[in-house]
């Protein structure tokens, strides 16, 4: 069941796979908005690499570009404390299930998701 009450069912918040279709998403922001006013970002690329992924954004928004520079407010929403890892079978049965919708989201936005690893998985 739900931990959220009855009023607010709609926000599923456990709902981790329908959530990850990020091909539905992307299909449908690029229908109601069209692509030139939709652009995606790999949160992945933006820790590598911050700087060129933020200028990317800055200028399809339209903002003016400024130093990043250092952000002293330390690690947020870490990970660490969500409990122990995936079982790697489950791991596995959810990238078998999700590839083709990665997939989808990848020839949809041409961004490359290969960091995500799901080319491995049949």
């Amino acid at each position: 069941p739900s931990p959220l009450p009855p009023e607010r069912a709609y926000a599923r918040p456990h709902d981790y796979l329908s959530r990850g279709r990020y091909d539905v998403f992307a299909r449908r922001y690029y229908e109601a908005f069209g692509r030139e006013r939709v652009a995606f970002y790999l949160y992945e690329a933006l820790v590598a690499n911050p700087e060129p992924v933020v200028a990317r954004m800055l200028e399809f928004i339209g903002v003016r570009r400024e130093p990043l520079g250092e952000l002293a407010v330390g690690v947020i929403n870490s990970a660490k404390e969500t409990g122990p890892a995936l079982d790697p079978e489950a791991e596995r049965a959810i990238k078998r299930r999700m590839k083709p919708s990665v997939e989808r989201f990848q020839a949809l936005t041409g961004l490359d998701v290969s960091c995500w690893g799901y080319h491995e998985f049949a």
